[in-house]
């Protein structure tokens, strides 16, 4: 894939996402999906700290929202006679495709590693992946779009083949019923605000993406500020995960979820990150679509932020829980988040 000559980002990107000046990051055409440019370590690690803390797997559930998602993403985008041609031609589309959107995505390198389509019990596919955004996701993305495709309920198994490369495999049988009926679409607000990008004067997009390193051969996307490894995701994803384990596990997760992305994000966030002003973390904010801040009141009795456009609330608390503890040095802060008019209210106090 080509690059652009001025900002540095692959051409077919600007074409799939467009950054909105209302702090989104919205495929162009289906406008209603959101992404956010997401830290790509910060998924597993979210998940692997809440089962930490609450002593159980979380794996079943986050697999099979992804599942459903990428299903119902690839049904919406592919009509019916295509991905009929699909599945006779083998699969062979679906892996190119996944490939190529991995690679602008920051998925990882993905490639075929075996398959077998005589449209019977016995088909199988089998996918490499080097250096995943996350497993779990992987897992459940490669899985919707098998299933989409084949048009049948299958499983996916996978396989640590060392250096961080995983084979996952996808067979025909069925996935966990408890939870086909309960997964729930997510929608955000979305209100006008007073903002505006310096856009790339070649492609459009908005020039921080020049901050940012597109290695296509190994899908890898890493920050030249930071050196952290980003991808693009859906926050309806996350969302909607923190959802089920609620509805599964009590209210009480979501207390869990706000304390691990907490512990994450005060590993993770730098001193670049945390310690700048107001426009520019509203900026830094935007940038990845996760909404507008419209206020930020910091001092050392507590934070509060407004956002508007806002997606992954019980994210956001504790990033910004994260953010205001590095900022004022102490440890143990307490936190209140409510939603008003479409605009997220998050405050934070000693």
């Amino acid at each position: 894939m080509r690059k652009c000559s001025t900002c540095g980002v692959p051409i077919k990107l600007t074409r799939e996402l467009e950054w909105s000046d209302k702090g989104t990051l919205q495929q162009r055409k289906q406008y209603a999906n959101r992404m956010v440019f997401y830290k790509s370590d910060n998924i597993d690690s979210l998940f692997s700290e809440i089962e930490r803390l609450i002593g159980i797997s979380v794996e079943r559930i986050v697999v099979e929202r992804k599942r459903r998602d990428t299903g119902e993403f690839v049904e919406e985008m592919m009509p019916v006679w295509l991905r009929r041609m699909m599945r006779k031609k083998g699969m062979s589309i679906m892996v190119k495709q996944m490939l190529h959107t991995g690679t602008m995505f920051g998925f990882g390198r993905i490639r075929l590693a075996a398959k077998r389509v005589k449209l019977d019990d016995d088909d199988f596919i089998s996918v490499d992946v080097e250096n995943p955004h996350s497993l779990l996701f992987f897992c459940g993305e490669v899985l919707g779009a098998w299933e989409a495709v084949q048009g049948r309920e299958s499983q996916i198994d996978y396989e640590d083949l060392g250096g961080n490369t995983y084979r996952l495999t996808c067979h025909i049988g069925k996935h966990p019923i408890e939870l086909k009926e309960r997964l729930t679409d997510i929608e955000y607000p979305e209100s006008p605000v007073d903002f505006t990008w310096e856009r790339c004067p070649a492609c459009g997009t908005p020039m921080e993406v020049s901050r940012y390193n597109w290695d296509l051969d190994k899908g890898i996307i890493t920050s030249l500020d930071t050196g952290r490894r980003m991808s693009m995701i859906r926050p309806d994803g996350i969302d909607s995960i923190m959802r089920d384990l609620e509805t599964e596990l009590g209210e009480e997760i979501r207390d869990t979820t706000v304390k691990a992305q907490k512990i994450y994000t005060k590993k993770a966030l730098s001193d670049l990150e945390y310690r700048q002003d107001i426009d520019g973390f509203r900026r830094m904010l935007a940038f990845r679509g996760l909404g507008y801040l419209s206020e930020m009141d910091l001092s050392e009795r507590g934070l509060r932020v407004v956002l508007k456009n806002y997606c992954m609330p019980l994210i956001m608390t504790g990033i910004l829980q994260a953010f205001y503890e590095l900022n004022i040095g102490t440890e143990e802060t307490s936190y209140n988040w409510s939603e008003s008019q479409g605009d997220l209210i998050i405050e934070i106090s000693r």
